[in-house]
């Protein structure tokens, strides 16, 4: 499962931040095969979990992958993607170049961020569940190429 999936043309879209035509729109796109998940460019089926809110995903067609798994192979809470998408949408608002999911085949971040005249985008990561102290250095240590550790 994945927020966020790529159009034909490489524009990112986030299912939670669309109003209901948006969404519909972004179905018609998922219906005809033309969406694809961030990470692995597979198609992405665009989806919809109704409950106490309503929760617009992406996920990969059955047996090809799971993106709400991350770079350890851990299932993405809820929480985390609250937080990702919170965290999102306030660096936004403050008009910072900022993207969701996003990286390379070697690591993916939560959220990625540039400030200013730093060269390089700082990665930042949410971390919802107890790990260990040598977890943290590992998963911090995937990020090392050629981004600043913050």
């Amino acid at each position: 499962m994945s927020i966020s999936a790529l159009k034909e043309d490489g524009t990112r879209v986030i299912g939670m931040l669309m109003n209901d035509s948006e969404w519909q729109e972004i179905e018609k796109l998922s219906k005809s095969r033309r969406l694809l998940m961030p990470q692995s460019t597979k198609v992405a089926i665009a989806k919809t979990r109704r409950g106490k809110l309503i929760t617009r995903y992406f996920s990969h067609l059955p047996g090809e992958g799971d993106c709400a798994r991350n770079n350890q192979g851990s299932i993405e809470s809820i929480h985390h993607l609250h937080w990702k998408l919170e965290i999102y949408k306030a660096l936004k608002e403050e008009g910072y170049d900022v993207m969701i999911e996003c990286g390379n085949k070697a690591w993916v971040a939560d959220v990625l961020v540039r400030f200013g005249d730093l060269r390089n985008p700082i990665a930042i990561e949410i971390q919802h569940s107890k790990q260990s102290a040598q977890e943290t250095i590992n998963r911090i240590a995937s990020f090392s190429l050629g981004l600043r550790k913050a």
